[in-house]
């Protein structure tokens, strides 16, 4: 076998690899109503309010302080 077959074979299997990826983020679109890492959501809940994971946030907060804490504590 020669270096060419193997560097077709691997840009096949690259190509193949893309397809399978665009036809999966077809079929299992994106919900928007979900919560991200940072507490957002990208679009309302059938009440018409925003979700927004009210933890999350407030962890995000703890975590500042302290971060904010010790590195006063450093210097």
């Amino acid at each position: 076998m020669t270096t060419f077959f193997f560097i077709v074979s691997a840009c096949l299997r690259d190509d193949l690899v893309f397809f399978v990826y665009l036809y999966q983020r077809r079929i299992y679109p994106v919900d928007k109503k979900r919560v991200n890492e940072f507490g957002r959501a990208y679009e309302e809940d059938e009440d018409g309010e925003v979700k927004e994971d009210e933890s999350a946030a407030k962890d995000d907060a703890k975590s500042d302080k302290k971060a904010l804490g010790e590195s006063k504590k450093k210097r």
